[in-house]
């Protein structure tokens, strides 16, 4: 459970790092529905994995560990052209202020 834990933690931290690089401008909007999304986000694996008798409490618990390993592969695909991305590098002659600019 700690280690398991320890994962959670981590998938929380990669989806609220990617808030200030979405919009400067607007990043207070970005946090709070990136907030809003995990909360419902948590009540949908409630409902859907503990609710009712369809599941035994161990195999809920293995179940909702393979959604949030499957939904945090998705920040794998986050590219952002002037800083890059956890697969592929910066795009060339790529500027932060050109990036912020088309806002």
């Amino acid at each position: 459970m700690i280690v398991f834990s320890m994962f959670v933690q981590a998938a929380q931290g990669l989806t609220f790092g990617v808030v200030p690089f979405v919009s400067r401008r607007s990043s207070r909007v970005v946090s709070g529905m990136t907030g809003a999304g995990a909360n419902v986000g948590a009540v949908i694996t409630q409902v859907i994995f503990f609710r009712g008798s369809q599941f035994k409490t161990e195999n809920g618990i293995t179940y909702m560990g393979i959604m949030i390993i499957a939904c945090s592969f998705g920040i794998a695909s986050i590219y952002f052209p002037q800083w890059g991305g956890m697969i592929y590098g910066p795009k060339a002659n790529s500027t932060e202020e050109e990036y912020y600019l088309k806002e």
